[in-house]
């Protein structure tokens, strides 16, 4: 699989050091499998479902996921609503 561009968790997990290179990958092909028995589009994966996979597949705990994932997510969200 080939992405353009490591999304905002893939950059916070790999410079935090808590995800590897091939952790994130093999989160993204179990995504794309689900995705495709779903009959949905990668080009929608979020972050948070990747951040979903991550936990399932044991490379993160849920505090590990909302220390990580959720405080970045609060960020965007009052960049957003900033006049």
């Amino acid at each position: 699989m080939t992405r353009e561009s490591h999304s905002i968790l893939e950059r916070a997990g790999l410079a935090s050091g808590l995800l590897t290179q091939a952790q994130i990958d093999r989160a993204w092909h179990a995504l794309a499998e689900d995705s495709l028995a779903a009959e949905l589009s990668l080009e929608d994966a979020t972050d948070e479902a990747l951040s979903e996979h991550l936990v399932r597949l044991g490379f993160l705990n849920r505090w590990q996921d909302v220390r990580l994932f959720r405080p970045l997510w609060l960020w965007v969200d009052l960049k957003r609503k900033k006049p």
